[in-house]
């Protein structure tokens, strides 16, 4: 029996855009659990660089897909009302 190649998955370009900071709110199946000081250091880390990594969020829902931790603490900072997003095309929460 031949076993033939799968095609390479292709994927949807993601859109970059600036979007409010509170339009947009975090999912009730993270999995993921941050310790107060591995927190206050991500803060700390965002007023004194600024984020360096996008959040990704459902186009439709506005549900935050990853960077939920970015998030939260870009709230918490108050640095910005608005920060760069990306919007996920394909992805449905």
């Amino acid at each position: 029996m031949v076993k033939t190649k799968k095609p390479p998955m292709t994927l949807e370009a993601l859109e970059v855009v600036r979007v409010p900071l509170m339009s947009i709110h975090g999912n009730d199946y993270n999995p993921n659990k941050m310790t107060g000081e591995a927190f206050e250091l991500l803060c700390m880390s965002i007023r004194e660089d600024g984020y360096s990594q996008y959040i990704l969020v459902h186009r439709d829902t506005r549900e935050i897909i990853d960077g939920f931790h970015r998030w939260s603490a870009l709230q918490w900072v108050n640095q910005e009302d608005e920060f760069k997003g990306i919007y996920d095309k394909s992805i449905s929460c």
